[in-house]
């Protein structure tokens, strides 16, 4: 490690500051070669690093005390305000300004825990309502109606657990979608993870991320479609890559065995380049064996297969689209009931 900071200083130029360079080394490593191998490269011995580009570096358990600085900024930042001052729609739009902006840079790459996430939002909605600790006001409209979108006769504000789900599966999709890229390499490489969509191993001593990662990939495929290409890597039963029907699995006549559920793609071909129809006309319905019949078939000489995401017309990843992938069942359940009955009054004025 030294030689490489050595070698870098030499060719660019720049020295390295022992004073203010920190190590962190393990906890299994005993006290005194810890002491002996930070003297060796001159640096200071620590067992925080703090944060890195604004974000905490994690050394253990993430606990409510690990992103606390979060709910003070949110705290700082509406206390500078008067509430008093601001009608409702004015105290909405600035909760709006609060709630996507301080949290969101930390949530891309962390899962924040949910009393935390719980906080935030107690603290926006005591905000909207005006109240405070020495008066308590009654919030009129639940949190749940006012996260709603408002074509869904809601106020647009985001539940910031779902929020932080579904800037976490923009990393999960660029991990099956990006693999020329360097850190999605390190990271297929560590946990020893194959990038045809299957779940992530659940590995014991793994990072926080990937433990996350690990506990949404049901959502993240849910929005992930493939392109047959060669039908090597993709699994004709598993994986959605008929219409907009999902994976095959959930629609066969009949349980499908594993040994099935396992093969690609291109084991349903037959030597002559045509779908082996026997293989699986009598465990889907006709109206999808029709649409399968509108596919071509893969074969050696196609490209390999390329995923997208399949709820965006262009393919490409949106963090609103996987939000509304996660909240949009229970929108759309409510919506009849909704139009059926009288939108609260303390909202109608304010959805445009």
């Amino acid at each position: 490690m030294k030689f490489i900071i050595d070698e870098f200083c030499v060719s660019s130029g720049h020295k390295v500051s022992g004073s203010k360079s920190n190590i962190f080394l393990s906890r299994k490593i005993p006290t005194r070669d810890a002491f002996r191998i930070c003297n060796k490269l001159g640096y200071q011995l620590t067992d925080n690093l703090g944060k890195y580009l604004g974000v905490p570096l994690l050394h253990s358990r993430v606990n409510k005390s690990t992103y606390a600085y979060i709910e003070e900024k949110v705290k700082q930042k509406l206390s500078g305000w008067n509430a008093r001052n601001f009608s409702l729609a004015g105290r909405i739009t600035l909760a709006k300004a609060v709630l996507s902006s301080i949290p969101l840079y930390t949530m891309q790459t962390s899962q924040l825990p949910a009393s935390l996430c719980s906080k935030l939002e107690k603290i926006t909605r005591d905000f909207i309502w005006n109240s405070t600790v020495d008066q308590h006001r009654t919030s009129l409209v639940s949190w749940k109606e006012m996260c709603r979108p408002q074509q869904f006769f809601g106020c647009g504000l985001k539940k910031l657990s779902s929020q932080n789900q579904a800037l976490l599966m923009k990393i999960g999709f660029a991990l099956i979608s990006r693999p020329d890229q360097l850190w999605v390499q390190v990271l297929r490489a560590k946990y020893k993870w194959s990038p045809e969509g299957r779940v992530p191993p659940n590995v014991r001593n793994c990072s926080h991320l990937w433990r996350s990662l690990t506990k949404l990939w049901k959502d993240i495929k849910l929005g992930v479609k493939w392109e047959v290409g060669d039908g090597s890597s993709i699994k004709f039963w598993q994986d959605h890559w008929v219409g907009d029907l999902g994976p095959l699995k959930n629609l066969s006549l009949s349980e499908i065995p594993s040994v099935e559920l396992a093969r690609p793609i291109k084991n349903y071909v037959d030597n002559n380049g045509e779908w082996n129809w026997r293989l699986f006309e009598h465990l889907l319905p006709t109206n999808i064996v029709l649409q399968i019949a509108g596919i071509k078939p893969p074969c050696n000489d196609d490209d390999n297969a390329v995923c997208y995401w399949y709820h965006n017309p262009i393919g490409n990843f949106t963090t609103s689209s996987a939000y509304e992938l996660i909240e949009g069942d229970e929108w759309e359940k409510e919506r009849c009931t909704k139009e059926e009955q009288e939108v609260n009054p303390l909202l109608s004025n304010l959805i445009v």
